[in-house]
């Protein structure tokens, strides 16, 4: 059976080779068209999720700066800063929204008084915690730690799909530091710190993007796989970050602390979350208050009308994909079908010797369907070249859903069950003596 499946690929390769590379090609362009349909469904399924669970029915801006690096040096300069914690305590306070501020960021681990602090006196959680995490995102150097973190606002706790799974929630008094001296935060840790902390543990040496050392208290530890969107409407998963409360000063001395307190992760890729129905009321509002504290630069962006536009656009776009794929597959299938009984017309006296010399249906199916199997392999390995080649170039990426690997080979299967049952079905009407009488 295995010489005469090899002698059959030899024929196809060797008779049919023009038909054979163009029914590839065909293949390749329907496995591209699929995975398009599938990733834009997906992409699209994706957004429609995170909408809905971000903002629901509620409208969202975002404050944003506009101008390049000269305006922010200098509307976050010593300058400003006294203008820019009036404007931030401000929107925060305003009823008419809610102001949100929850920012990722690293904490480094170094000490600046103790030059002898290095690797061996890092928190323990460093080894366990280098594993897995994403490109760029955590550094080990001689003498720094970093790993990641979000500062938080005092609406944190309400997120619907974050919770704790023991400790307390960050106090309104946690969000308020009285001088630089001896800062002592909260912190609440992800799952993936289980067993490595406990509540209460103390964690010395850090760094919230200041020079001054501030000692953190684990006061908490979140749910497994707690997640939220982030002031960039991407889904986090918390499990290896640590939660700290994005600190406000209560006093108003120009150091280096009051500036990284109010620096532009409280002013910038904020968000601003209102009922619909009060858009123009909310909107009038914020300028009025970036007017008032002289912040001119600052503007505002629709985010849930663009993310409508863009939902809206990603739903046309699979729409569009499915026609043509559902018509690539159709054709093909028509194709492969016409295909398929021609092979057999053409091959009825091979056959009718073949059942005559005791061949079963099972060897005969798949004599019937190895042109197509062959074809359907070579289509697959023609397909994930091209997105190996395309995989690194953003203009031509073909993106490669999950749900590639299980509807394309699903497609196969059908077509090639079609086609062999169909090919069996008319052997069993062929006359064998009469069709070896009119071949003699």
């Amino acid at each position: 059976m295995i010489s005469m499946i090899w002698h059959e690929i030899k024929h196809i390769i060797n008779e049919n080779k023009m038909i054979f590379i163009l029914s590839v090609l065909a293949f390749t362009c329907a496995c591209v068209a699929i995975n398009v349909t599938l990733t834009n469904y997906s992409v699209t399924r994706t957004e429609q999720t995170a909408a809905e669970e971000s903002y629901a029915d509620k409208g969202i801006y975002k404050l944003v700066l506009d101008g390049g690096t000269e305006v922010y040096q200098r509307i976050f300069s010593e300058n400003y800063i006294d203008n820019i914690k009036t404007a931030f305590e401000q929107l925060k306070s305003d009823p008419l929204f809610e102001y949100r501020y929850n920012a990722e960021n690293l904490i480094d681990f170094f000490s600046i008084s103790d030059s002898s602090y290095g690797e061996n006196d890092f928190p323990p959680y460093k080894n366990e915690f280098l594993y897995g995490y994403e490109t760029g995102e955590s550094a080990v150097y001689d003498y720094y730690l970093t790993l990641k973190a979000f500062y938080v606002d005092n609406l944190f706790k309400d997120e619907p799909n974050v919770s704790l799974s023991v400790g307390e929630w960050f106090t309104d008094e946690d969000f308020y530091v009285n001088n630089s001296n001896n800062i002592i935060l909260p912190a609440i840790l992800g799952s993936g710190y289980a067993g490595l902390y406990e509540i209460g543990d103390k964690i010395y040496n850090a760094h919230l993007g200041t020079k001054d050392e501030v000692t953190l208290t684990v006061t908490g530890f979140l749910k497994e796989d707690s997640y939220f969107y982030d002031n960039n409407n991407d889904k986090k998963i918390l499990n290896r970050y640590i939660i700290v409360p994005a600190v406000e000063t209560t006093y108003h001395e120009h150091d280096d602390f009051t500036k990284a307190a109010y620096d532009g992760f409280k002013m910038t890729n904020t968000r601003i979350v209102f009922p619909k129905d009060d858009e123009e009321i909310v909107v009038a509002r914020v300028y009025e208050i970036l007017n008032q504290n002289k912040l001119y630069e600052f503007g505002l962006f629709n985010e849930t009308g663009g993310w409508t536009e863009r939902l809206a656009h990603n739903k046309n776009a699979t729409i569009t994909s499915l026609i043509i794929s559902a018509f690539v597959v159709t054709l093909l299938f028509a194709i492969f079908c016409v295909q398929t009984y021609y092979k057999l017309l053409k091959n009825k006296k091979k056959y009718s010797i073949l059942i005559m010399s005791g061949m079963t249906k099972a060897q005969l199916f798949l004599i019937i369907i190895i042109e197509t199997l062959a074809v359907f392999l070579m289509s697959t390995v023609c397909f994930y070249i091209l997105y190996k080649i395309t995989y690194s170039n953003p203009h031509i990426d073909m993106g490669l859903s999950h749900y590639t690997f299980f509807v394309i080979p699903a497609i196969q299967v059908i077509l090639l069950c079609f086609m062999g049952i169909f090919g069996c079905y008319k052997t069993n009407e062929i006359n064998l003596s009469s069709t070896l009488r009119e071949h003699e």
